[in-house]
């Protein structure tokens, strides 16, 4: 006779299980009464939402990037679900779904006389309920008891299908996708609203063991597993026997067995971010609005911002060209400076070779190559450094240390870096921002934005401001003359300070237009000394918006080189704001980059639900409170300032400009460069927008 073991171990079980269950039933009851928490189930869900990205999106709209946490979801809802998806599920995990209350005996059973192999034991209210609401890592009787009981008030307070809608878009189903949509993203290439008979059988395999059973670990076991799921929904009467067949073939004939089995969903459907020094602009501003229990990772929020994504490709590009051209004339200035160094050298190094008998270093095809540098790196270095160790050298010894220097100008901490900004003039929104170089993803909490936090000092591009306040006091005019000529500050308790211009070139006697447009640093000095300390700082704290700071020594020190020359530290954000105040008739805008904040479902999120247009009302209706200029003192400022575009500092640079676009617009500026070039600023505007660079 043959012993069927499942069934006898079945017939040991089951008088246990029967016990076992009433206990369980028992347990769950008294836990029922004694749980002091919600009895609201669909509000407990309503704090327990899947996790949602929030998303950043452009004045137009366009999706800018997302806030991911570390579970990035995309909630499916049950009526988009294709109803091969919900049968799969039901036929692997819960065949009696739809029939039971939350709990099956017969599952638990079946569960234990097949040692999992046909299925879990627990029900899918069950496993959502210990998704949502327990630590399914947590191997204990008290966990299972409070699991059946949240079943028991989730099948009491929601409905099946949502139940399943809520399951899927919670389970983890491996490789970092945690949820159906995100899961089928990954594994297929497309929305889990149109998944397939095949692929939504092998997609529910992953839930039990999301690591032995992913398709791209072991295809052949998840191969196993989704046949059988087939075969289930066959016996269930959902498929035909020949549809699974055929599904099966089809399905593995075309799958992808190069992937990698390490892929992970991150990694393949990572947001582009399109503006990611913005982007952190924003995660800072929404983490200071948004303090206390709001998760920008989680909650789904939908930001509408002020950032223009065209306008943003285009500041890029600038950048990018001018960064370029930087490089460029960089390395060739090192690139001569190494060949004079080399040179120097040859001579020596031919003296050595041939008294040593040291082959390998052939100087005459060096001496004939137009540039040295990368042959000599490449080929002459290490022997140059060998020889430094055998004769002790000294000249060889200092060669080999400059030499090794030859390439610092491709270290990232040699390279030039950048900052722009751009404001709209009369709503103070911000239209583009690029806070550096390159943007370092793997740095992102401590990444500096120069835009937005740089403290920079502006140079020249200061001048404007407190030639402002010379206007606006009646102590200048743009017709105001000054003397170009060499002059000695005295200040008490300081010592004696005389500036210089550029190439100390002197022009005698100058009108403030025209020193002003070529940046002229003698009568500019003249013109701070006229306005004096209280009014000048006034006005340049004003403009940048922090009159707070206007007696604060350390931020203006009343030192005439510092204020005059611009040796202040500032941020372009700040300057941008300065100048666009010029362009705005004298009134002060509120930079801004946030316009809403809205739930996940596209409701304004309370008072932040208008936050940027409250911003902006507020400058309208207080108009006068944030005037630093009168419109006629805003319209000389302007005109001083065409002029250095027209024919002063900014003259040269209009052929870079598409003037296709702008036929006939005014545009305005200044430049400003501090000692030893170590800062170039330009800060441009036009009557719409103010750009700082």
């Amino acid at each position: 006779m043959k012993f069927n073991w499942k069934q006898i171990l079945l017939l040991i079980i089951m008088p246990l299980t029967i016990v076992f269950g009433g206990l369980i039933t028992a347990a769950v009851a008294g836990f029922a009464f004694g749980y002091t928490g919600s009895n609201n189930m669909r509000s407990l869900l309503e704090d327990n939402e899947a996790a949602v990205p929030t998303q950043i999106l452009d004045r137009k709209g366009r999706l800018i990037s997302e806030l991911v946490g570390s579970e990035k979801r995309e909630i499916i809802y049950f009526h988009e679900l294709p109803i091969e998806i919900v049968t799969a599920l039901m036929s692997r995990e819960d065949p009696k779904f739809f029939y039971h209350s939350g709990f099956s005996l017969k599952s638990t059973l079946r569960a234990v006389a097949f040692m999992g192999s046909r299925g879990g034991g627990s029900t899918i209210s069950q496993q959502t309920a210990g998704v949502k609401f327990c630590d399914r890592n947590e191997m204990s009787i008290k966990r299972k008891v409070k699991e059946l009981w949240f079943s028991f008030n989730l099948e009491r307070d929601l409905s099946k299908e949502e139940i399943v809608q809520l399951y899927l878009n919670e389970v983890y189903f491996g490789h970092g996708a945690y949820g159906i949509e995100a899961a089928s993203q990954f594994f297929f290439g497309h929305s889990a609203r149109e998944l397939s008979l095949a692929e939504s059988a092998i997609v529910v395999t992953p839930i039990s063991s999301p690591t032995w059973y992913s398709p791209l670990r072991f295809p052949e076991t998840a191969q196993e597993r989704q046949r059988f799921t087939l075969e289930r929904m066959t016996h269930f009467g959902y498929i035909k026997p020949e549809t699974a067949e055929s599904a099966l073939n089809d399905f593995w004939n075309r799958f992808d067995r190069t992937r990698s089995p390490d892929e992970t969903y991150q990694q393949l459907t990572g947001t582009q971010n399109k503006a990611p020094w913005f982007t952190d602009h924003i995660r800072s501003e929404l983490q200071t609005i948004l303090s206390g229990t709001a998760d920008i990772y989680k909650d789904g929020y939908i930001v509408e911002t002020t950032l223009d994504l065209d306008l943003q490709e285009k500041a890029e590009m600038a950048v990018r060209f001018g960064l370029d051209r930087v490089d460029q004339v960089q390395s060739e200035s090192y690139q001569d400076k190494n060949d004079s160094i080399i040179n120097k050298y040859i001579p020596i190094l031919d003296m050595l070779c041939l008294t040593n008998n040291i082959t390998g270093i052939d100087n005459y095809t060096a001496r004939k190559e137009r540039r040295l540098r990368d042959s000599y790196v490449e080929n002459t270095s290490p022997t140059v450094a060998l020889l430094a160790l055998m004769t002790g050298n000294n000249q060889l010894h200092d060669l080999a240390r400059k030499t090794s220097r030859l390439k610092v100008q491709e270290s990232t901490e040699n390279q030039v870096q950048s900052a722009m900004i751009s404001l709209e003039n009369n709503t103070g929104r911000i239209l583009t921002m690029i806070g550096g170089r390159e943007y370092d993803k793997e740095y992102t909490q401590a990444i500096l934005n120069r835009a937005t936090m740089g403290a920079l000092s502006p140079g020249s591009c200061i001048k404007p401001l407190y030639y402002s306040a010379g206007i606006s006091s009646r102590l200048i005019t743009p017709a105001t003359v000054f003397q170009d000529k060499p002059i000695v500050f005295h200040e008490k308790g300081k010592d004696p300070w005389m500036p210089n211009n550029y190439m100390d070139v002197f022009m005698g006697p100058v009108r403030v237009r025209y020193a002003l447009k070529k940046s002229m640093n003698i009568p500019s000095a003249q013109v701070f000394d006229t306005v004096g300390y209280d009014l000048a700082i006034e006005r340049i704290s004003t403009l940048l918006g922090i009159p707070e700071e206007k007696n604060n020594r350390t931020q203006f020190p009343h030192n005439l080189p510092v204020m005059v020359l611009g040796q202040i530290q500032v941020s372009p954000l700040r300057m941008a704001r300065a100048y666009a105040t010029f362009a705005n008739n004298g009134v002060s805008s509120e930079p801004h980059a946030i316009m809403s904040i809205k739930d996940r479902n596209g409701n304004p999120l309370g008072e932040y639900g208008t936050i940027g247009l409250d911003i902006e009302e507020q400058v309208m209706e207080n108009r006068e409170d944030y005037r630093v200029l009168s419109p006629e003192e805003a319209y000389i400022m302007t005109t001083l300032l065409q002029s250095t575009v027209k024919s002063g500092t900014l003259r040269n640079v209009s052929h870079y400009v598409d003037r296709s676009d702008f036929d006939g617009m005014p545009m305005a500026g200044k430049t400003g460069t501090t000692q030893n070039w170590e800062d170039a600023w330009t800060c441009g505007f036009s009557p719409y927008m103010t750009t700082v660079v």
